[in-house]
């Protein structure tokens, strides 16, 4: 068999291992329970097909010849792991239709078995080619990395952001960056609150709620962000956790709706898919290519159909109350929340602000009552005193204030500290 006959064959096995790298990382962000075993699989897989690679080259190059017999048998294998690991067929539409599922199809030892198989032709394969060169390479193999990579490269795709920027024509991001600048200016403020034990149990118990209410320009915007910045770095490089944001705000008509919210927490969290999932874009295809917006019930199916794959999503959602009560938006909002609730998925983490209203807390208690467990927590004057204090201070030291006395100084940190507790 000559050089390029040998090289086809050789591709046709990187396809077939490439094929189930791509299903393995599916599965690994869709199957909770069957991680280790998958990402043993993945490595082993991964690790073949770049020394597939490195004998294509040299095929190529006709360095080499075809190792004939070495490559019929991995192909069998591959194959027949392939298959089994492959959707069935009434769900093959494409293959993220694995994340709805979610189960996968071996057994603990049917796993190991592949994984030895695997191992038996890489080593083969090796020792045929006497390359030694490629250890290093090899025992870098991260599927999470892999997967961080997918994300990264499709975020270059024009269909992918055509989807993400229909879905999320309302940023959150004007409204976080404000806050965190007012924040910046109180360095340290909202400490108290992300290292408390109640917000630290909200973050790593499963299908959990938090409520933060208080009055009026107690700073639970700036709380908020704090949360919001706090939970970035929590879930930063890992593509199995995703944070959502929103903030209601009087000042943007547009930010007041239920489907704006709805739309942007979808486009939030599927930034963090490697593709846009199979709802998403028959959704976009059916709206006209994106030029009609979703209603409501189909942002609801829609965000239920993304949630599952993730091990943790916080959904953030800030100023409930500049939602408005008398067209019923707010209305509507209390029962979106109420249903995303009802899903009851273990992954979701719901954090809330807004100021006490009887509304609202005659909706949202019953609603939160329903999920695994629920944090509740009414700002006090003394639970923002620090912060008060702490702003002002560095404030009063910027140059323009010098030349106030520090009797006059102390009579407007008094001043800034009854007004925050909404007098």
């Amino acid at each position: 068999m000559d050089g390029l006959s040998g090289a086809a064959s050789v591709i046709a096995v990187v396809q077939i291992a490439g094929s189930i790298c791509t299903l393995l990382k599916d599965y690994y962000q869709g199957v909770r329970d069957a991680r280790g075993e998958i990402e043993t699989l993945y490595k082993a897989v991964r690790a073949l097909n770049i020394i597939l690679k490195e004998l294509q080259t040299l095929i190529n190059a006709k360095t080499i010849a075809e190792p004939q017999d070495l490559l019929k048998d991995c192909r069998a294998d591959l194959v027949s792991l392939e298959n089994k690991i492959s959707p069935a067929a009434g769900e093959q539409k494409t293959r993220l239709r694995l994340k709805k599922y979610l189960k996968w199809p071996l057994k603990r030892q049917e796993a190991e078995k592949k994984v030895e198989t695997i191992e038996h032709h890489k080593s083969s394969i090796v020792t045929w080619l006497g390359v030694e060169n490629l250890t290093n390479q090899l025992q870098q193999l991260d599927i999470l990395e892999d997967i961080r990579q997918d994300i990264r490269s499709a975020e270059e795709e024009g269909e992918r952001r055509r989807v993400i920027n229909w879905l999320g024509d309302s940023n959150p991001s004007k409204e976080l960056n404000q806050a965190l600048r007012k924040k910046q200016e109180g360095k340290g403020t909202g400490a108290w609150l992300v290292s408390s034990d109640d917000f630290e149990k909200w973050m790593i118990t499963p299908n959990a709620g938090y409520w933060l209410n208080g009055n009026a320009g107690c700073g639970k915007t700036i709380l908020s962000s704090t949360v919001v910045q706090t939970i970035r770095d929590h879930c930063r490089g890992n593509p199995l956790k995703a944070v959502v944001f929103w903030y209601f705000t009087f000042t943007d008509q547009k930010k007041q709706n239920v489907s704006a919210f709805l739309s942007s927490s979808i486009a939030q969290i599927i930034a963090h898919r490697r593709e846009i999932p199979t709802e998403i874009q028959d959704a976009y295809d059916t709206c006209s290519q994106g030029t009609m917006s979703p209603d409501v019930d189909l942002l609801l199916e829609l965000l239920r159909s993304v949630l599952p794959g993730f091990d943790d999503i916080y959904i953030l959602v800030d100023a409930l109350d500049e939602c408005p009560k008398l067209d019923g938006s707010r209305a509507d909002l209390l029962s979106t929340l109420a249903k995303i609730i009802s899903w009851q998925e273990r992954s979701l983490h719901l954090f809330i602000t807004s100021r006490k209203e009887s509304d609202i807390e005659g909706a949202l208690v019953p609603s939160l009552k329903d999920m695994t467990s629920f944090w509740i927590k009414s700002l006090q004057p003394d639970d923002i005193t620090e912060d008060v204090e702490l702003f002002v201070n560095q404030a009063l030291e910027e140059w323009i204030f010098r030349r106030w006395s520090a009797d006059f100084k102390s009579e407007v940190k008094q001043t800034l500290s009854t007004r925050t507790q909404g007098s």
